[in-house]
């Protein structure tokens, strides 16, 4: 038995160009109810399509088949239907953007973040897990940070396999008592001691990472729901701090690859680790097992971002660890001001790779400090580099699964990848050409978008925002990519009930295809199109499933 199924518009989330000089073909018509015979009467016509919003209120969404209409100059769609319907109101169907902003009572005093366009990015994620629901972990490598804090209880990393405080290795990783990190300082599992508190820096570079966001409390960081993970490299006595440093990144790599051999049960899930130290006037050839260190993060899928010096000097000349380390897994990070413009700090059109905005940052402090209000303002490269490793774990958190199997099969061509939307996403900056390799400074939103055009070229299960996969795990579409001229089929399990399809071409305007309800639950459509990327919309029992890319080539 075949059945033609008619197309129905669904709502799209995209802006389109389509005719009549107006940015959209779907438009609202309310009528009083009982003058709807006329709109009947085009609708029995198959000239307007149409779904009820408040049918008893004469509400409905329209859209037309622009084929059966009859065009005069430049009259607009609205003008066209108000030739035709009686009616009270018509109007476009417009998008509808979220306006997404923290409820923290400072974040008004955070302009940064709507500079980088962080605020943009969580209309799609708020960060915390990625899309197999792997929980997320920025490491940062500092002097401690305050455990008490409130801005941090939601965001605090914890070993969870470890007993604290009872002088055991519980989990067995060659680390006692690491159940809020690590003081590769001094080698212990205390993160908090008196050189955190000397001025806080740690707990306020913290802050930029993951302060807990949309808490009512205190402050709303890159990446609302991240954990952190701090490392404290300052030994008490300060002797031998580079050798911190390096038992730092030691326990930071032992700490993903127990995350990757344990199969997620043990370690932690870290995608990045900021810097905010270094050594002023040093080169690679005087700290090589510190730049070393970088690729070997690197080769277990941790990209390294650094602070370069808040010295306003020429790095290549004057030299700057780690900021001339060499590793294709790191990031080096100076500073601009809220209009784009350099501030002073080390910078090189080589060797530093991006700005972020660090003047006057409103972060978290030890609660030490003012146990009412453990929060103040903070300058310089130590701020803006946890801007970019926390924007790179946000990205993480909603990039395609395309992406993570590829980290997974060959984590040097997925950090490789992860990097270069970084670098295509940075908001230029003639001051800033000369004094970055890349030549801008960080937007979030552009590095988001970098993302997300590559996962829905390369993936063709990828949708922005979280859905219940199971609930459409019956829907197959095949083939994909498919041949012009070939036919598809979309299989709907085990539904029977009435369906609605409507395809769409890239820009979002609805195409007319034939097709044809076969027997098995089975749709089939004939694609006869050019080359390029198509969407399929599904209605099923009034349930919208999210849009389905096709490639036709």
């Amino acid at each position: 038995m075949r059945a033609m199924l008619n197309w129905i518009v669904m709502c799209t989330c995209f802006s389109v160009i389509s005719v009549f000089g107006q940015n959209s073909n779907t438009v609202i018509v309310q009528m009083n109810p009982n003058d709807i015979s006329q709109f009947l009467e085009l609708k029995n016509k198959e000239i307007l399509f149409a779904d009820p919003i408040a049918e008893n209120w004469g509400i409905f969404k329209v859209n037309l088949d622009l084929s059966k209409i009859e065009k005069s100059g430049d009259l607009t769609l609205i003008q066209w239907l108000k030739n035709k319907l009686p009616y009270s109101h018509i109007q476009l169907d417009h998008k509808v953007q979220k306006r997404v902003s923290a409820n923290d009572p400072l974040y008004s005093s955070q302009p940064y973040l709507e500079q980088i366009q962080a605020h943009l990015v969580w209309d799609h994620t708020k960060g915390g897990v990625n899309r197999y629901g792997d929980t997320l972990v920025v490491a940062i490598i500092d002097d401690g940070l305050d455990t008490t804090h409130v801005d941090f209880q939601n965001n605090y990393w914890r070993n969870n396999a470890e007993v604290p405080w009872n002088g055991l290795d519980d989990d067995g990783n060659g680390y006692v008592d690491d159940y809020w990190g690590w003081n590769a300082g001094d080698n212990h599992g205390q993160v908090f001691n008196s050189v955190s508190i000397l001025d806080g820096h740690g707990t306020c570079v913290a802050g930029v990472v993951g302060a807990d966001g949309n808490n009512s409390e205190g402050v709303a960081s890159v990446n609302w729901h991240i954990k952190v993970l701090p490392v404290n490299c300052f030994p008490e006595d300060f002797n031998d701090v580079e050798s911190g440093v390096i038992r730092s990144m030691k326990y930071v790599f032992d700490m993903k690859k127990l995350y990757i051999e344990s199969k997620g049960q043990m370690g932690a899930n870290i995608v990045a680790v900021n810097m905010s130290v270094g050594i002023d006037n040093a080169f690679p050839s005087e700290s090589p097992i510190w730049c070393d260190l970088y690729d070997s993060l690197g080769s277990i899928g941790i990209i390294g971002v650094s602070a370069v010096t808040n010295r306003n000097i020429d790095v290549e000349q004057f030299g700057d660890i780690p900021t001339l380390c060499p590793s294709p897994f790191l990031v080096t990070v100076n500073l601009c001001d809220i209009n784009d413009q350099f501030s002073s700090s080390g910078y090189s059109s080589s060797s530093v790779d991006i700005s972020a905005p660090g003047n006057g940052l409103y972060t978290t402090m030890p609660t030490s400090f003012s146990t009412n209000f453990p929060y103040k303002k903070e300058s310089g490269t130590s701020f803006a580099a946890p801007q970019v490793a926390s924007s790179i774990a946000l990205v993480e958190s909603i990039v395609c699964e395309k992406y993570l199997e590829l980290k997974h099969d060959d984590v040097d061509s997925a950090l490789s990848l992860m990097l270069s939307w970084l670098r295509k996403g940075v908001k230029t900056s003639s001051d800033l050409t000369d004094k970055t390799a890349w030549g801008g400074r960080l937007d979030a939103y552009f590095f988001f978008d970098e993302m997300r055009k590559w996962c829905e070229f390369n993936d063709t299960s990828f949708i922005l925002g979280r859905i219940d996969k199971k609930r459409y795990e019956g829907f197959k579409i095949y083939p994909n990519p498919v041949e012009c001229g070939n036919d598809i089929f979309i299989e709907l399990g085990n539904y029977s009930k009435e369906v609605k399809v409507a395809l769409f071409d890239g820009l979002g305007r609805v195409v007319d295809a034939s097709s044809e309800f076969l027997d098995n639950n089975l749709i089939a459509i004939k694609f006869d199109f050019d080359s390029g990327i198509y969407f399929v919309s599904i209605e099923v029992d009034g349930q919208i499933m999210p849009l389905q890319k096709i490639i036709s080539k």
